[in-house]
C-alpha cells in the first residue's frame, strides 16, 4: 500500500494506492463545512485513519446470505425419489396403517417392474 502526502492550493492531500482502491482525501473527515487539511501531520494522521478503516472493511466478512446453504445443500443431495426408496426400505409401518397401505402399493409397482439384473 502506497501512501502519499502531498500540498496543495486547498491545503494537504492525502493519497492512498494499492492494487485494488485509490483513495484521495483533501478534506477533514467528520467535520461539516469541508475544511481543507491545513498540516502534513494533520495529513499523516488522517492517512492511518483511512488506511485502518480500508483494512477493517476488507477484513470483514460479506453478508451472510440465509438462503446460501439451503441451496448448496439441495444441489448435493441426493435425488428425492432415491431418499423416498432408502426410508421406504428401512420402515415397517403396521398393518392396517395408511403407512403399511401405501408401501405395499409401493412394492406391488416394483414387482409389476422389476429392476433388471446387470
Amino acid at each position: 500500500m502506497e501512501v502519499n502526502v502531498k500540498k496543495s492550493d486547498r491545503g494537504y492531500v492525502v493519497v492512498i494506492k494499492d492494487d485494488e482502491t485509490t483513495i484521495a482525501q483533501d478534506i477533514k473527515p467528520f467535520v461539516e463545512g469541508y475544511q481543507p487539511i491545513e498540516t502534513e501531520e494533520e495529513a499523516r494522521a488522517i492517512a492511518e485513519q483511512l488506511i485502518q478503516h480500508l483494512q477493517e472493511v476488507r477484513n470483514s466478512k460479506p453478508p451472510i446470505n440465509p438462503y446460501e446453504y439451503a441451496e448448496k445443500r439441495r444441489q448435493e443431495y441426493p435425488p428425492i425419489g432415491d431418499q423416498l426408496d432408502a426410508l421406504w426400505k428401512l420402515l415397517e409401518p403396521p398393518a392396517g396403517t395408511e403407512a403399511h397401505e401405501l408401501k405395499q402399493k409401493i412394492l406391488a409397482i416394483k414387482a409389476r417392474y422389476p429392476k433388471p439384473i446387470a
